[in-house]
């Protein structure tokens, strides 16, 4: 027969252009870690090392991940882990460089000093998103300052994820903006 193989996604009916929205936006999948306490970051830096990974934090008011930051988790998801960081405390601000929220930064691995025993704890710096160089968040300025970050720190890793986020913007798919990537039933799925 043939169409036996296709798969059928459930379709939600809805009222009103707000409640599509939600239904879609909750509908994306969600790549994000969560990060309630800021010991955790130490893990996702860890991960991210392990896995030749750019580590990408957003510092926020609120417990959920935005939808534009679950698709940048999408569009690099081999190439950028991505944690959200609810409520962080002030202390943790600080040492992110955090005046408000919310606030983007990654973090990558410092050159090793000449001196440095093999074994040694690795070394990070921080980099923070500046609105004032990118402009406002979204998922355009935050995939291209992602690009510009791995560029500078790991220019093999830049192109593979140029080559990834491009896979994941087809811009004949995208809506009007052409901002976000075109969800395919290969990497979309309900939670």
């Amino acid at each position: 027969e043939g169409g036996d193989d296709v798969k059928t996604k459930e379709v939600e009916e809805v009222d009103d252009i707000t409640a599509a929205k939600t239904s879609a936006t909750d509908s994306l999948p969600n790549r994000v870690m969560i990060l309630p306490v800021a010991q955790q970051i130490q893990a996702l830096l860890q991960t991210a090392h392990a896995n030749n990974m750019l580590p990408l934090v957003l510092m926020s008011k609120k417990d959920e991940p935005p939808p534009m930051l679950k698709a940048i988790a999408l569009a690099f998801e081999k190439t950028v882990i991505v944690g959200l960081m609810p409520s962080p405390d002030k202390a943790t601000m600080k040492q992110f460089g955090a005046k408000k929220l919310p606030h983007l930064v990654t973090m990558f691995a410092a050159p090793a000093a000449p001196d440095a025993k093999p074994g040694e704890q690795q070394q990070f710096q921080v980099a923070a998103y500046s609105k004032k160089q990118m402009g406002g968040f979204s998922f355009g300025t935050i995939a291209m300052w992602v690009q510009l970050v791995l560029q500078q720190t790991n220019p093999e890793k830049a192109k593979e994820a140029m080559a990834e986020s491009a896979g994941a913007m087809d811009m004949n798919d995208a809506g009007p903006s052409g901002d976000m990537p075109y969800i395919r039933s290969e990497n979309w799925e309900r939670e």
